[in-house]
């Protein structure tokens, strides 16, 4: 029995467990932040200590990853500086720590200022304490307040550019790294020199490269004079190396090497410990692989998460509306036969003469086949459709006329709920249709398009007059402006006067303008609403005017739905616009009418409500001789006659923008 149970052990493969990835995630950052401030505890400044070590000390989190920052500056501090230096930097560092282990888990400590305060703080007491008995010389006394400033700042500074995107970062980083490693000389080794060589090397010819040489050169300088600086030099190879990286690598190593050689060569003996160290870093960029020189390739713009999301809601809506089309009832004509056995069930089957009646069925066969025409034509089955005789053979010709026009009406009943059942899955589709492409023009515009600026104006005339002098009007607009330059005006006449009109276009007003204002397309808009009023049923609805210039072109598009002719003013003439049809929600396949127009100088666009059309409207039009489209839509409210409803013009006209001069041509 011990035996098998052995042998089923082993015939699973035992699994050796593979290094512990978690621990290997904790360890390296605790390296990283131990060895960056072990090296940014060396920065120093004619002599005097820079407290770099300090500001990365306050920025490196909590627990282990505090623990190893601590123990980089504390050796650091022991091995490069010795001495009340090595006091200072350790006691200051340790209150740091101590601080943070003390507030930690408060509201103080989440301040962005709390930890910079802190480093202030204790420099400035440990480094009075040190001041004050005789530790540090007089002459520091100005280094003290700089080293308070920089435990500020430099906190600050460097926990802001560990969270923000992009070069400047690395830039501020890489300075401080160059600055702290050039009091760092293994072997007579200058490693800020070798790092400030190797970092602009392997930048040559990126976006990065010149500024990455700057930075480099600015923190070497400050550390130390030569008669030619390293700035020039190292933006020199930046400048240099970039184009000769495109016709081969060697050229530009080659020339990087003779330009760092004559140019230390030029400041004398001096330069001879600085190019033992830069030669070996150009070395190492030289050996770099060659992606760090060639220039990045542009990369597609990585869309956020919100707009990868939108992509994947319009699909899905538009696999919707797909769907809600699948399958649609058949809308199947009547058969009056069905109908005819249906009320005989009901009736003749009671009825003592239903044997002899239906035992031949050719009288009473040819008598319905006889009435059903005229029944569906109808709508109702009445005495007059059945033969004389048929009528007086029957005994129960009431109660069978009652039961076919009830089953008639069934018929016709299920007929308009399928139908009503189709039209509200297709408004329903076509909603989600609207939906999706909203979604797909949102992410569009994300991607980015090239602005444009604008070449027109908009010069809008508007006057309106209630029915019979009243003060309220069925009659509204709005006129306003979205993104790209799109100026939008609306005119919506509500069905009939009053304050239920008023109320019914000022809402369709709302409607139109806050999609529009949202990024819908016009079309989507409109349809929007017609599926509103179709699916409300409650008889009441708006006519529409939806007038769309485009600023930046002069181009006009015009929908009409249901309203009052519009009229086109040129100098050959009065153009009128837009034919009789219902308004929205009338009908469920119905759909605006659209004109592409083109205002030119001195053309007016009118826009009318049903009161205020009329042929003595269109005369006026025509034999206006002004400019001012205010002027002419006062003019047409203004004129003689019977106010039976509600009367609003509005006029608009294209001028050239003022500050487009050069581009006129597309507004004439």
């Amino acid at each position: 029995m011990e035996m098998g149970t052995l042998k089923e052990k082993t015939k699973h493969p035992i699994h050796l467990r593979p290094p512990d990835r978690e621990k290997l995630r904790i360890l390296l950052p605790c390296l990283a932040r131990f060895g960056c401030a072990f090296v940014f505890t060396a920065a120093s400044l004619r002599g005097e200590y820079l407290p770099l070590g300090i500001c990365m000390l306050t920025v490196s989190g909590p627990g282990l990853y505090g623990l190893s920052a601590l123990m980089g500056v504390c050796l650091g501090a022991a091995l490069l500086w010795g001495g009340s230096t090595a006091m200072e930097l350790i006691a200051v560092a340790v209150l740091i720590r101590a601080s943070v282990w003390v507030f930690r888990g408060t509201e103080a400590a989440k301040h962005p200022l709390f930890f910079p305060v802190v480093a202030a703080l204790m420099s400035a007491l440990i480094g009075g304490v040190l001041l004050l008995a005789g530790g540090l010389p007089t002459g520091s006394l100005t280094f003290y307040v700089l080293r308070i400033l920089l435990c500020f700042g430099g906190s600050w500074l460097v926990g802001r550019a560990l969270t923000w995107s992009g070069r400047t970062p690395l830039l501020l980083l890489t300075g401080c790294l160059v600055l702290s490693a050039q009091s760092i000389a293994p072997f007579g080794l200058s490693l800020g020199v070798l790092l400030g060589t190797l970092f602009t090397v392997c930048a040559a010819g990126s976006p990065s490269g010149l500024a990455m040489a700057a930075v480099c050169g600015i923190a070497l300088d400050l550390t130390m004079a030569m008669t030619v600086p390293m700035t020039a030099l190292f933006t020199l190879v930046a400048l240099a190396a970039g184009p000769a990286l495109r016709r081969s690598r060697s050229l530009a190593a080659a020339l990087t090497a003779a330009i760092l050689f004559g140019g230390l060569l030029l400041s004398g003996r001096e330069s001879v410990p600085v190019l033992w160290a830069a030669l070996p870093g150009a070395a190492l960029g030289w050996v770099v692989p060659g992606g760090f020189w060639q220039p990045p390739e542009k990369q597609p713009r990585r869309l956020p998460l919100a707009v990868l999301h939108m992509q994947t809601a319009s699909v899905l809506l538009s696999d919707l509306g797909g769907r809600m089309l699948e399958n649609l009832p058949e809308m199947a004509p009547a058969d009056p036969s069905k109908i005819f056995d249906r009320a005989a069930d009901r009736v003749c089957k009671s009825c003592a003469l239903f044997s002899t009646c239906w035992s031949g069925a050719c009288e009473a066969y040819d008598a319905l086949c006889g009435a059903a025409a005229p029944m569906l034509q109808r709508g109702a089955v009445l005495r007059d459709d059945f033969p004389v005789s048929f009528l007086a053979r029957c005994r129960h010709i009431e109660g069978l006329l009652s039961a076919i026009n009830q089953e008639l009406d069934g018929v016709l009943y299920r007929r308009q709920f399928r139908h009503r059942l189709e039209e509200s899955r297709s408004l329903l589709a076509e909603q989600y249709r609207i939906f999706a492409a909203y979604l797909d023009g949102a992410v569009a515009a994300f991607s980015g398009e090239t602005r444009k600026k604008p070449v027109c104006s908009p010069v809008l005339g508007v006057a309106s007059a209630g029915r019979k002098g009243s003060a309220i009007s069925g009659d509204r607009g709005a006129s306003f402006r979205t993104a790209r330059h799109l100026h939008y005006v609306l005119l919506c006449d509500g069905m009939g006067s009053g304050p239920d009109a008023m109320e019914e276009s000022l809402s369709s007003v709302r409607l139109l303008r806050g999609l529009l204002t949202a990024g819908f397309q016009p079309e989507d808009a409109l349809q929007l609403l017609n599926g509103i009023y179709l699916l409300r049923d409650d008889g009441a609805f708006s006519t529409v005017d939806l007038l769309q210039a485009d600023l930046s072109t002069g181009e006009v598009t015009l929908w009409k739905w249901g309203s009052a002719p519009s009229y086109l003013r040129t100098a050959e003439g009065v153009q009128k616009i837009g034919t009789a049809q219902p308004p929205p929600g009338l009908e469920g396949t119905g759909r605006a009418e659209r004109f592409q127009l083109s205002l030119g100088a001195g053309e007016f666009l009118v826009l009318l409500s049903d009161g205020a059309a009329g042929p003595e409207t269109e005369e006026l039009i025509r034999s206006y001789g002004g400019r001012s489209p205010k002027e002419l839509a006062a003019s047409i409210v203004g004129q003689g006659g019977e106010e039976e409803d509600d009367r609003t013009a509005a006029v608009l006209k294209l001028q050239p923008a003022v500050s487009q001069r050069q581009h006129t041509t597309a507004c004439t």
